[in-house]
């Protein structure tokens, strides 16, 4: 059935303006993303096929670009704007918690991250940029490296810093290999990046590194 052909009342766009977004159920809102379905399925139908093919929700917003491309009638614009809606959400969710708490502490940061994180094959790093009062600034994903590695320079991170008028700062990163071990590189970077930023009035709160087997924090392992 088409979704002309519903009454009103089951239309998400109608029902959205009427009873607010909130009403809609998950597969409804997929449907206003989408946007339409494809021949024999309209667009509500379609969300709920691709729920029920990933596990429902959160499955979906795991699934990657090639494997939704295997779903006859989605194109690749919608899958781009499904994909978006999820990062999108992913972002606010992590900027909303940064602000709503206090501290920059190892245990909330690795829940945050290793959402996103653990699904990456290579390695990334974000800067988390915050005022003496511990409010967030600006978080910003500053490298995005290998497989094995992250080589990344002290000075974007330094300009990163001052253009935000940040005084305090954590990097969050990733190791797909699963260990979360820093490398002598990674210690050798974070200690010499403390230490320059010191000298500006800056402060290194903490380096994490994000692995399936847990976290590492610098701070805690007095590594700065």
């Amino acid at each position: 059935m088409k979704i002309k052909d519903l009454p009103l009342s089951d239309r998400p766009r109608e029902k959205a303006m009427e009873k607010g977004i909130g009403a809609l159920s998950e597969s409804e809102l997929i449907a206003l993303i989408l946007g339409s379905g494809k021949p024999g399925m309209n667009a509500v139908e379609l969300s709920m096929t691709l729920m029920e093919g990933y596990g429902g929700l959160l499955g979906l917003t795991r699934a990657p670009f090639p494997s939704l491309l295997e779903y006859s009638g989605v194109s690749k614009a919608k899958i781009l704007r499904l994909l978006a809606t999820f990062e999108l959400a992913k972002r606010i969710a992590l900027v909303q918690y940064l602000e709503e708490n206090e501290e920059y502490t190892p245990d909330y940061l690795y829940e945050k991250y290793k959402p996103k994180l653990l699904e990456e094959n290579q390695e990334e790093l974000f800067l988390l940029m915050s005022s003496r009062k511990k409010k967030l600034k600006k978080e910003k994903l500053i490298y995005r490296g290998t497989e094995k590695e992250m080589p990344f320079s002290n000075k974007e991170i330094v300009s990163e810093l001052l253009t935000n008028y940040a005084d305090r700062f954590v990097l969050v990163h990733n190791h797909p290999s699963g260990n979360p071990l820093p490398s002598p590189e990674d210690v050798d970077r974070s200690f010499r990046l403390a230490k320059d930023m010191q000298e500006l009035g800056i402060t290194m709160l903490d380096h994490i590194i994000v692995s399936r087997e847990g976290y590492y924090s610098f701070r805690e392992s007095k590594l700065i």
